[in-house]
């Protein structure tokens, strides 16, 4: 039940995994994780990292539906050590 969530946004139970985009977002921004920033703005140079946000139905063992989650996640593999970043 994981899917992207451009693929989500057919789904009948949409709002539920919508509600989970916004819970992630919010709970991202609360924790000051990262910022969002004008384009033009970047430096010269700076890798810009691209993130997708995938969808997930949680289920109990039995298959029941549990909740649904939403995740940002980030291509980490686009980053330079020594140039994007310098320790993990």
């Amino acid at each position: 039940d994981t899917m992207k969530f451009e693929k989500a946004r057919f789904e009948p139970d949409w709002d539920e995994f919508e509600k989970a985009g916004e819970r992630e977002l919010k709970e991202l921004i609360e924790q000051d994780t990262w910022d969002m920033v004008d384009y033009d703005l970047v430096p010269e140079g700076a890798t810009i990292l691209q993130s997708t946000m995938i969808a997930k139905r949680k289920r109990y063992p039995d298959g029941r539906l549990r909740s649904y989650k939403a995740r940002l996640c980030v291509r980490g593999d686009q980053q330079r050590e020594g140039i994007d970043f310098f320790e993990t």
